[in-house]
Parts: structure tokens; C-alpha cells; sequence
């Protein structure tokens, strides 16, 4: 896209894991402006335990990294996430898949390896964080975009599920539609019986 005074392109990478312990979701958004590499990555990990609590974490890079470095990165940011964390084997595998994921970019993708600078959000999800997620999405982008292209803005194909992640969807837009976005993320997910 561009104008006379602002151009740019974006591109996704949607890279999806399914495993009998854990569901990995990371989903990049890369954006030049300008001339000026973004990244904007949410790594969503879904653990298949019922002694793991939602948490999110957001993390910033301050210096310009090619995308695989970016990978890499956070990685290594989520293994020091782990080490105070009572489900450090969740974070542990968001680790490993990351770095798979680098040496992919790397070896096989050059052309998406550029530089830029970079932000990211990792989330362990349940119902409830999924539709607050969800709210937000549908809100900032609006309900008509459909209900698996809600998922995949929302980083959620596969945490909770795709097919799990439409119902969600659909529920949280028929709710929006009754309560509106004014109402908030929990009041409208607790009357939905999803927290």
C-alpha cells in the first residue's frame, strides 16, 4: 500500500505445531515502512495440562536483528521466563519450536530474513484469556472479517484450537453485537460462560 507520503508492504508468517503435550502457534506480521523492517510476533502455546496458569508476557527489542536472530532471541528470553516458572516445561518448547523456526527462516526463507526492529507477545491461553483476546480483535477490526481470520489476527489457531477458537469467536461477536465493545473484555466473556 502507499500514498505520497507513507508506502508500505506486509507480509505473515503463520508457523503451527499440534503435539500430544502442547499446541505452538507463532504468528508474524512483517511490516515495511518506508524502508524500515517491523516485526510483530505472538507466540501462542497452548499446554495440554491442567496444572498450567494463563500467563502473557510482552518483550521488546530495543536493536534492529534479522528475522531468524529475532527467533532466536526470544527464545532465549522464554528460557529465562522458565526458570521462576512452575510449568517451565510449557516455556521450555516454545524455546525449542523458536529455534527450529530460526534455523527455517535461515536455511530455507533468505528473503524474509531482513533486518528490522521488533516486538513480541507469548501468551499460555485458556477459554477465558482466548476470549478476552478475541474481544479486543473483534472490537479493533470488527466481526464481519470472519471467525477463522479473528483467530488468526488473534495469534489463537492453535492454543485453543481452530475449531475451538471459531466457537469462541462466534460467541464473543454475537455478544458484542448484544452488549457492545463499551461493556469490556470480562464482563462480556463471563456472561458467555467463557471465565
Amino acid at each position: 500500500m502507499f500514498n505520497r507520503t507513507l508506502s508500505y508492504s506486509s507480509y505473515v508468517l503463520s508457523y503451527q505445531v499440534e503435539k500430544q503435550q502442547y499446541n505452538v502457534s507463532v504468528l508474524t506480521r512483517i511490516i515495511s515502512v518506508n524502508g524500515t523492517d517491523l516485526f510483530m510476533t505472538m507466540v501462542n502455546i497452548g499446554p495440554r495440562d491442567s496444572k498450567a496458569q494463563p500467563v502473557a508476557d510482552i518483550v521488546f527489542f530495543t536493536n534492529k536483528t534479522n528475522l531468524a536472530e529475532h527467533y532466536r532471541l526470544l527464545g532465549k528470553v522464554l528460557n529465562e521466563v522458565r526458570k521462576g516458572d512452575e510449568t517451565s516445561w510449557v516455556w521450555n518448547k516454545a524455546k525449542n519450536e523458536l529455534s527450529y523456526l530460526s534455523r527455517v527462516v535461515e536455511r530455507e526463507m533468505g528473503e524474509y530474513n531482513v533486518e528490522g526492529y521488533a516486538a513480541a507477545t507469548t501468551m499460555d491461553i485458556d477459554a477465558c484469556g482466548a476470549c478476552k483476546v478475541l474481544f479486543e480483535v473483534a472490537c479493533a477490526v470488527g466481526c464481519g472479517v470472519g471467525m477463522a481470520t479473528l483467530c488468526i489476527l488473534a495469534g489463537l489457531t492453535t492454543g485453543v484450537g481452530g475449531i475451538a477458537c471459531a466457537a469462541i469467536a462466534a460467541a464473543v461477536c454475537w455478544a458484542i453485537g448484544e452488549y457492545g465493545c463499551d461493556s469490556g473484555a470480562g464482563y462480556v466473556c463471563t456472561q458467555i460462560g467463557y471465565c
